[in-house]
């Protein structure tokens, strides 16, 4: 007979053996086995979330030195935790994240004060999250905190952020920078992108769109009637002022004094939500310019190489390093919204193309960081890796592309299998054609 020892210590008393085992037994199926590249990925993943007293629960950044970040929780959470199923730690890390909410905003770094496109980020996450719980449970829990949301961003937050008349949002704040792009050199935003930023817009927009398709569906009048015009109006405004007709590509960010044309991968994220103000020819001369000037093997640029403030390389003292590093530096958390813009667009096609991508993260993980995704990647060859030696919004993008070529490539088999089938009956109908025929010409030729 064997015995497994178990053996448990805790300050709150527990029920009974039976208790302890289960629990342990919960704790043991949580845990991955590094076996290949995805099940690295998962294990990494895991190592994110973590529980601290005072029943909260919250996301890592990235390590060796982020702590917890606002808006890459938000956008991290659909890779890192929902594609493994974890949707009860999706909840918790909400919950908290709630719990701290004033006047429809998040609390610190998760406020559009802050960072004036992160509790937009909450509403495709909760579009994730719809695949496992369903439309009715995302309005029974979110319904109230979605609507408080959209309507402080109507009403204005922090001075900096707000929705106008034109159905856009405004984000501008001096001497800071209120986007992703915020990174500080001497004191002073290096990307500051004052005004209507694009990826805001198409956020806001997707935001928007779900949550008043959620409230038809609840029979919730009040708010469908107060909030029903803005999508179009958004969209109408949106591509007026960001659509540049003769260069065939989004602005990256628009204010009274210049519409600014920078090739940036914001505007892949107008692209790869669920609702888009695109139409389908706008997005393919996008993706166009997009892998053109930003697309490499490990995501994309964040300028484009003919811009003259390009950098190639994370270098130099911190100065310069700032500069470089939404100047060029090669990010890997847009390249699933790249991917699933690919995939929207070419279906199948694009199945080989994005087992190329992972097959070049598969190769990373075995270098930079054992068994996880860096944070960004130097822009010109050999792409070095740079940063956070494990990212969560990287192996989130990286997850997120998995789970993608995963059902495409289920999609693909069937078709396969039907081109077969029809091969088959091609050639046998071939065949029996052949043996109708009659052999004249044959004995003909044996006889000579």
């Amino acid at each position: 007979m064997t015995f497994s020892p178990l053996s448990s210590a805790s300050v709150e008393e527990m029920s009974s053996p039976k208790e302890i085992e289960e629990l342990y037994a919960q704790q043991l199926a949580r845990r991955t086995h590094k076996e290949d590249f995805l099940s690295c990925l998962h294990h990494s993943a895991r190592q994110f979330v973590i529980r601290r007293p005072g029943n909260r629960t919250e996301m890592i950044a990235g390590y060796p030195w982020f702590g917890v970040i606002g808006r890459q929780t938000l956008q991290s959470l659909p890779g890192v935790v929902l594609e493994q199923g974890y949707k009860e730690d999706c909840f918790e890390i909400l919950d908290t994240m709630i719990r701290e909410m004033q006047e429809g905003d998040f609390a610190g770094s998760a406020s559009a004060a802050v960072a004036a496109d992160a509790p937009l980020w909450l509403f495709r996450t909760l579009q994730e999250l719809e695949r496992q719980i369903g439309r009715k449970e995302i309005w029974a829990r979110y319904g109230e905190v979605m609507k408080s949301i959209l309507q402080a961003y109507k009403r204005g937050i922090g001075g900096a952020v707000v929705m106008h008349d034109n159905g856009l949002v405004w984000a501008a704040a001096d001497h800071r920078a209120l986007t992703w792009m915020d990174s500080m050199a001497d004191g002073e935003p290096v990307t500051q992108r004052a005004g209507y930023a694009v990826e805001i817009q198409a956020l806001w927009y997707n935001a928007l769109c779900y949550t008043l398709s959620l409230a038809e569906e609840h029979k919730d009048k009040a708010f469908v009637e107060a909030w029903k015009g803005v999508p179009e109006k958004t969209k109408s405004s949106f591509i007026e002022k960001f659509w540049l007709q003769e260069e065939g590509y989004l602005a990256d960010y628009v204010n009274p004094g210049e519409t600014n044309a920078y090739i940036r991968p914001n505007m892949i994220i107008a692209c790869g939500l669920n609702y888009k103000m695109l139409e389908e020819p706008q997005i393919v001369q996008v993706l166009m310019v997009v892998r053109q000037h930003l697309l490499t093997p490990r995501g994309l640029r964040s300028l484009s190489p003919r811009n003259p403030l390009y950098k190639g390389r994370i270098e130099g003292d911190q100065y310069q390093r700032d500069i470089a590093g939404k100047n060029g530096t090669v990010w890997i958390w847009p390249l699933s919204f790249y991917v699933r813009t690919c995939f929207d667009v070419m279906g199948t096609k694009f199945l080989d193309e994005a087992r190329e991508i992972l097959a070049g993260f598969e190769e990373d993980i075995q270098a930079y960081c054992i068994g996880s995704v860096n944070e960004v990647y130097d822009a010109d060859p050999p792409y070095t890796p740079r940063g956070s030696i494990s990212q969560a919004w990287s192996v989130g993008a990286v997850l997120e592309i998995c789970r993608m070529v995963s059902e495409y490539g289920s999609a693909a088999q069937p078709e396969a299998k039907k081109t077969k089938r029809a091969a088959c009956k091609r050639v046998k109908r071939a065949e029996q054609s052949a043996a109708k025929e009659p052999k004249t010409a044959s004995r003909k030729t044996t006889k000579k």
